[in-house]
């Protein structure tokens, strides 16, 4: 993110299973778990409530919030009330604070979330499954995540592939160990 002069923005996501309770019966459905831009960075805004913020994305925050699919929100019948109310998560109450607009599908071709969780709930939404190893965001061998960014306006990619290719270096540099 601090390579202001190449990105607009850059966002971080990835993916999970979690289990959802609606009423008696709990079943397991796809999730993404994302930075606070995400939603901004592809131009998505909610079809109602609102995104993630910074504080919800940082590592360990465990935000006990989500947001919803517009079809999670159809099964509701379209309550108005959705957002607010409380969803049961891996046997955890998380509060919905947004919905996703109709037809948005999420960032993966094969699979579409049913729910959006912000990053600091990494560590608790993130199954066994999908963990490439027992530690969190913070541990630097770890590599869960996948950055998709937006160049800044006339920035090409032939002149950003120079600054990175710099950046790459610097972070070698700086993190030998990984």
């Amino acid at each position: 993110k601090a390579r202001s002069d190449i990105f607009d923005s850059l966002m971080a996501h990835t993916f999970s299973t979690v289990g959802i309770t609606e009423g008696d019966v709990t079943k397991q459905t796809f999730a993404a778990i994302v930075s606070s831009n995400y939603f901004s960075t592809l131009g998505v805004p909610m079809a109602i409530g609102r995104s993630f913020t910074v504080d919800e994305e940082r590592p360990g925050a465990n935000a006990h919030i989500a947001i919803a699919s517009y079809s999670a929100w159809r099964r509701a019948n379209f309550d108005p009330a959705f957002v607010g109310r409380a969803v049961r998560v891996n046997g955890a109450d998380y509060t919905v604070v947004g919905v996703t607009p109709r037809g948005f599908a999420g960032t993966m071709t094969l699979v579409s979330p049913e729910w959006w969780f912000p990053l600091g709930s990494y560590d608790t939404i993130v199954n066994e499954m999908f963990k490439t190893r027992t530690t969190g965001l913070t541990d630097r061998e770890n590599y869960p995540l996948n950055l998709a960014a937006a160049l800044r306006t006339g920035v090409t990619q032939a002149s950003a592939e120079p600054l990175l290719d710099a950046f790459g270096k610097r972070l070698s540099d700086e993190y030998p160990a990984s």
